[in-house]
C-alpha cells in the first residue's frame, strides 16, 4: 500500500479541479461497474488520498481569507 507520501509524489502537478474531477470519476466508476476486490482497493486508496488532498487545500483556503479578513 502507498502512503500518500508516494502519492504526491506520483501527481505533484495535482490541483484541486483535477482531484475533484478524479474523484467524480471513481464514484461514477463504483455506481456504474462492479471492480475486483484488488482494483476496488486500489481506487479506494486513490480516493482516500484525493479527499484529503482536497480537505488540506480547502483548510488552507480557509485559513487564507480568515488571514485577509474576508
Amino acid at each position: 500500500m502507498k502512503d500518500s507520501k508516494d502519492m504526491a509524489k506520483e501527481t505533484p502537478e495535482l490541483n484541486y479541479t483535477q482531484a475533484i474531477t478524479e474523484l467524480t470519476a471513481l464514484v461514477k466508476k463504483w455506481e456504474n461497474d462492479q471492480p475486483d476486490l484488488s482494483q476496488a482497493a486500489a481506487d479506494l486508496e486513490r480516493a482516500a488520498f484525493l479527499v484529503k488532498y482536497c480537505r488540506d487545500y480547502l483548510r488552507g483556503v480557509e485559513q487564507g481569507v480568515e488571514e485577509i479578513g474576508i
